[in-house]
């Protein structure tokens, strides 16, 4: 009997409000590249644009009967930002919403196979194409690491707080971050979630220090 696979129920996705440091896989994902405040209508359809294109590909993988696996469906994964800030912002030391950079990701099950991907997303780019800036989706991959990773629980403008906690975890630990970039994993639809109530994995990538 074939499955439905659910990343989330994998280690990646298993933080805590406890910090934790694990060797996390590398990926191959859906991805978009943007800049600015993410309350803006810009991000928004960015975020539509990528949900279009992993429901496309979804869908396609449950009705293609491909058989080289034991899943023959998958939830789609939560939608993943990785940001950091412009050079300008870099270079004054400061910045505001307004200075971030990011791409978006949503993983793609690694049994998908890669001509099929390649295929179905053209096939839904065509299919869908008064999406605004479904163009701008492409296949990227994400790099396996070692990383440090925290649960945080309520809105998106206090997650200083957990990363000040998973920062004196690291430095407890004998390690450093390796970067100024972070990803965020939103395990919550902002949509339909009261701030107080959102969670989002917070994880940056660290290195033993020296």
């Amino acid at each position: 009997m074939r499955m439905k696979f659910d990343i989330k129920k994998t280690s990646g996705y298993h933080a805590t409000k406890k910090p934790q440091i694990l060797e996390r896989p590398g990926y191959r994902c859906l991805c978009i590249n943007g800049a600015g405040d993410p309350n803006g209508e810009d991000f928004s359809v960015d975020i539509q644009a990528m949900y279009a294109c992993a429901y496309g590909l979804k869908m396609g993988y449950k009705k293609s009967g491909i058989e080289a696996n034991d899943f023959d469906d998958y939830v789609v994964p939560p939608l993943q930002g990785y940001w950091t800030i412009n050079e300008r912002a870099q270079k004054l030391g400061t910045w505001t919403k307004a200075d971030l950079v990011y791409r978006l990701e949503i993983v793609i099950p690694e049994f998908v196979p890669d001509a099929f991907i390649q295929e179905t997303l053209a096939a839904t780019q065509t299919a869908k194409a008064d999406v605004e800036r479904i163009d701008q989706v492409s296949i990227g991959t994400i790099a396996p690491a070692k990383i440090c990773h925290i649960l945080h629980v309520g809105p998106y403008d206090d997650e200083q707080n957990s990363f000040d906690t998973m920062h004196a975890f690291i430095n407890a630990h004998g390690a450093v971050r390796t970067s100024k970039t972070h990803r965020e994993i939103y395990l919550s639809d902002a949509q339909r979630t009261a701030p107080e109530k959102l969670k989002t994995i917070l994880e940056v990538t660290i290195a033993e220090e020296a």
